[in-house]
C-alpha cells in the first residue's frame, strides 16, 4: 500500500525544495537508506537518500512539474508523476511503502574445521603487530553486529551501504581505502554487498579475532594482495564451547530468511 500526503508551502527562501519522511507502511517506523530521485521530463534531475529517521530534503534547480521515485531493496517502488513546485515553495510530502520479498542467492560455504585451535594466535599476540580481539572482549562489549567488535579497531573503517549494512574498508590502496584479506579458521573468505560480515556472522559465533592494517605486518601465509588482514577464528573452529557455527544470509523483504548450514568435514 502507498500513499502520498502534499502540503504546497510558501517559503521566503530562493529556490524550491521537496521536504518528505518515508515510512513502512506496516509497522509505520522510519524508513532508513530509501534512494529519493527527483525526475524531469523522465529523467533524473536531483538525488538524495533518507536518514536514519527516514526524512530527506531534495532541491529542485527551478519552478515546474516533477516526478518522484522512492526506491528500496525491500519496499515496493513509489512514484509519483506530478509534483507542481512554485518559484521559493516547498513541498511536504509522507511515504508509505509495502513491502516486498527479494529473494537473494543463498551463501554456500564449505569448510574444514581447524585441528590447530587458535592456529598461533597466542604467539602472534605476544609479538604485538596487530590488533587483537578475544572472547571477553567481545563478551564485554555486548555487541549487536559483529562490526560494533571491530568499530574502534585502529585503520578500519565501514562503508555504508545504500542497500543497507556496511562493508568493512582498510587504509591503503590507489583510493586510499582497500578491501582487506579475510580468513576463517584458516580459510579465506570474500566480503561483498550481498554477503556483508554482519549476514554471514553474529558475534557469539566468534572466539578471537586478529586485525593487521598491513600486509608487511600479517603473517606471510595470510596475505592475499597490498591490503591489510583480518583473521576471524569461530567458536567451533577453535574447540571453544558455544553456538555451533552457522553462516547466515538474510533475505531483504518480509522478515524472510535463508538459514545456510555449513558443512563440516572432519
Amino acid at each position: 500500500a502507498m500513499l502520498v500526503i502534499a502540503l504546497a508551502i510558501p517559503t521566503v527562501v530562493q529556490g524550491q525544495a521537496i521536504y518528505g519522511t518515508v515510512v513502512d507502511d506496516t509497522a509505520r517506523g522510519p524508513v532508513d537508506g530509501a534512494e529519493v530521485d527527483l525526475l524531469h521530463e523522465g529523467a533524473a534531475v536531483a538525488g538524495t537518500v533518507t536518514d536514519s529517521l527516514g526524512r530527506f530534503t531534495i532541491a529542485a534547480p527551478r519552478a515546474g512539474t516533477y516526478g518522484l521515485v522512492v526506491r528500496h531493496a525491500v519496499f515496493m517502488t513509489y512514484q509519483v508523476d506530478s509534483v507542481t513546485l512554485g518559484t521559493g515553495e516547498s513541498v511536504t510530502l509522507q511515504i508509505r511503502l509495502g513491502r516486498q520479498a527479494v529473494p537473494l542467492e543463498p551463501l554456500v560455504v564449505t569448510a574444514r574445521r581447524s585441528r590447530r585451535g587458535l592456529a598461533g594466535f597466542d604467539e602472534r599476540r605476544r609479538a604485538g603487530f596487530g590488533h587483537f580481539i578475544v572472547r571477553e572482549d567481545i563478551t564485554t562489549r555486548a555487541a549487536g553486529q559483529l562490526t560494533d567488535v571491530l568499530r574502534n579497531v585502529p585503520g578500519l573503517s565501514f562503508r555504508r551501504l545504500r542497500r543497507g549494512g556496511v562493508l568493512t574498508q582498510m587504509r591503503g590502496g590507489a583510493s586510499g581505502r582497500c578491501a582487506p584479506a579475510m580468513w576463517v579458521d584458516g580459510i579465506q573468505m570474500q566480503e561483498s554487498e550481498q554477503s556483508t560480515l554482519d549476514q554471514i556472522f553474529a558475534p557469539d559465533m566468534i572466539e578471537a579475532v586478529e586485525v593487521y592494517s598491513s600486509h608487511a605486518t600479517a603473517p606471510a601465509q595470510y596475505v592475499s594482495g597490498t591490503c591489510g588482514v583480518i583473521l576471524f577464528w569461530t567458536r567451533q573452529g577453535s574447540g571453544a564451547e558455544g553456538t555451533p557455527w552457522q553462516w547466515k544470509k538474510v533475505l531483504a523483504g518480509a522478515g524472510a530468511a535463508v538459514l545456510v548450514i555449513i558443512l563440516l568435514a572432519r
